[in-house]
C-alpha cells in the first residue's frame, strides 16, 4: 500500500490530500479497490487483559514490558486489547497469561461489532427515580437495577488538515461528550449525546447538558460500575461520515471550489469510544455471570 510521503501513515483512502497530515498526494498512485468478498471473512476472537490487580512481574514477563512500564499499566488498572487472533490462537493466549497469574478475556469479535452499534437517545428527563427516554419513537423507562454499566468519556472533534494551515490554525470545532448505559437485558447499549439531547417539557436543565445527565446516572448508579478510562485513551481519529458508509467517506474527500472551512472534513473519535465502550460491557457480562456460577 502506498504512503504519504510526508507522515509515511498508509493511504487508506483516494484523494488529493492525505487523510492524517493534509499533504498533496498528486502523482502518487491511489490504493486499488478491495477485491470483491468471495466468501465470509474468518471470524476472529479478542483477547482482552484485565490490568487492575495485576502483578507487575507478570504483565513485564508475559508481555516483554520493561518493570517500569509493567508497574504503570498495573497501577493504572483498566482493559488491554492485548490481540486480535482465531479463535483458536486467541485461546491459546489467553490460557498462557492465565498461567502466568493474568486474567484474559476471550470477546468474539462479531460480538463485540454488533455491540459496538447502539441505540440512539434523542431526549428524555428523569422521574421518580428512574430515566424516561426516547429511543427509536418509543419510550423506555430506566431504573437503578436495569442497569448492567454506565460508560463515559470525551469525543474529540477536529477538522481534517488542509494545505491553508492558518486557516487551519483558526478553524476549531467543540469537542462533545458521550455516555452509554448498558442494561442488563442483552442488547446494545443506549447512547446519549449531551450536545444533541432534547430535554423533556418541565424539566430542570439549567447550565450543562452533560452535568445534568451526569447528575441523573449518579443517582442511579450506587451499586452499578462506571467506567471512565476512555478518558485515558490517545484519540483515533476517523471520519465523522463514516456513519454513512464508505461512499460518504469517498465523497467527503472529494475537492469542492466551493468548499470553505466548515464544509471540510471533520473526524472525530465517536468509534473509538464506541468500541472502548463495547469491549468493557461484554467483560462484564462474562464476570457478572462467572460471579453467578461461583455463587451457585
Amino acid at each position: 500500500m502506498a504512503a504519504c510521503p510526508r507522515c509515511a501513515r498508509p493511504i487508506a483512502l483516494p484523494g488529493p490530500r492525505c487523510l492524517y497530515c493534509g499533504s498533496d498526494l498528486s502523482g502518487i498512485a491511489a490504493p486499488p479497490p478491495p477485491p470483491e468478498p468471495t466468501a465470509a471473512a474468518p471470524a476472529r476472537a479478542l483477547v482482552v487483559l484485565e490490568l487492575h490487580a495485576a502483578p507487575p512481574e507478570a504483565l513485564a514477563a508475559a508481555l516483554g514490558l520493561s518493570p517500569l512500564e509493567s508497574t504503570r499499566r498495573a497501577e493504572h488498572g483498566g482493559f488491554h486489547l492485548h490481540r486480535v487472533a482465531s479463535p483458536e490462537d486467541a485461546d491459546t493466549e489467553a490460557r498462557r497469561l492465565a498461567t502466568m497469574g493474568l486474567v484474559a478475556w476471550l470477546i468474539p469479535e462479531a460480538e463485540m461489532l454488533t455491540t459496538a452499534r447502539p441505540r440512539l437517545v434523542r431526549g428524555g428527563g428523569f422521574a421518580a427515580g428512574a430515566l424516561v427516554l426516547e429511543v427509536g419513537g418509543e419510550t423506555l423507562r430506566v431504573g437503578s437495577p436495569d442497569l448492567l454499566l454506565v460508560v463515559r468519556g470525551p469525543i474529540v472533534r477536529q477538522y481534517q488538515p488542509g494545505l491553508d494551515l492558518k486557516r487551519l490554525r483558526t478553524a476549531t470545532l467543540e469537542d462533545g461528550y458521550r455516555f452509554h448505559l448498558h442494561l442488563t437485558a442483552e442488547g446494545p447499549p443506549l447512547e446519549l449525546d449531551p450536545g444533541d439531547f432534547e430535554f423533556a417539557p418541565r424539566v430542570a436543565a439549567y447550565g450543562s447538558s452533560r452535568l445534568v445527565i451526569a447528575g441523573w446516572l449518579d443517582e442511579l448508579r450506587a451499586r452499578v460500575p462506571l467506567d471512565d478510562d476512555f478518558r485515558r485513551q490517545p484519540p483515533a481519529l476517523a471520519p465523522e461520515s463514516v456513519s454513512r458508509g464508505a461512499l460518504g467517506m469517498v465523497e467527503a474527500l472529494r475537492p469542492s471550489p466551493a468548499r470553505g472551512a466548515s464544509e471540510r472534513l471533520v473526524l472525530d473519535n465517536v468509534a473509538q469510544f464506541r468500541a472502548h465502550s463495547a469491549l468493557r460491557a461484554l467483560v462484564e457480562r462474562r464476570r457478572r455471570a462467572q460471579d453467578q456460577v461461583g455463587a451457585g
